[in-house]
């Protein structure tokens, strides 16, 4: 008894999944439309999640400039790569990545951002995401 409900559970799941494959073959054009549709909503949504992230680095980067303004080492670190590099050394004024907050090391060093506007730093988890795309819009 407890072996047919079992089966019967996990013969409906694949059973649900032959249902598109069945109607595929009987309506090709139907098919070929429903793919296009899901196709277009993945992409739509991609975009919309790229656009999301991009707004909140931006505020994150707006907000982190306005707390940064306390701290002169940092500031004074971001500004200099001498005093970056001394600093690093002797193990003042370390700086925290822009998105999660996380403490730079000497085993894993952030990143800093080239761009003019920006300045920011990075841990390389963060900047493999979501790189110069987002904080230049593109």
């Amino acid at each position: 008894m407890y072996g047919v409900l079992l089966l019967t559970t996990l013969g409906d799941a694949y059973a649900l999944r032959l249902r598109h494959v069945v109607a595929s073959v009987a309506y090709r054009r139907r098919e070929k439309k429903r793919i296009i549709f899901l196709y277009s909503d993945v992409m739509r949504r991609r975009k919309n999640h790229l656009y999301h992230v991009r707004m909140t680095v931006q505020k994150l980067a707006q907000n982190f400039r306005l707390r940064q303004r306390h701290s002169i080492l940092t500031a004074m670190r971001i500004r200099s790569e001498t005093v970056d590099k001394i600093f690093a050394v002797l193990g003042i004024g370390s700086s925290r990545c822009l998105i999660c907050e996380v403490k730079e090391t000497k085993s894993s060093p952030l990143v800093k951002c080239d761009d003019v506007k920006c300045h920011m730093m990075y841990c390389t988890v963060c900047w493999g995401e979501v790189g110069v795309r987002v904080l230049l819009g593109v």
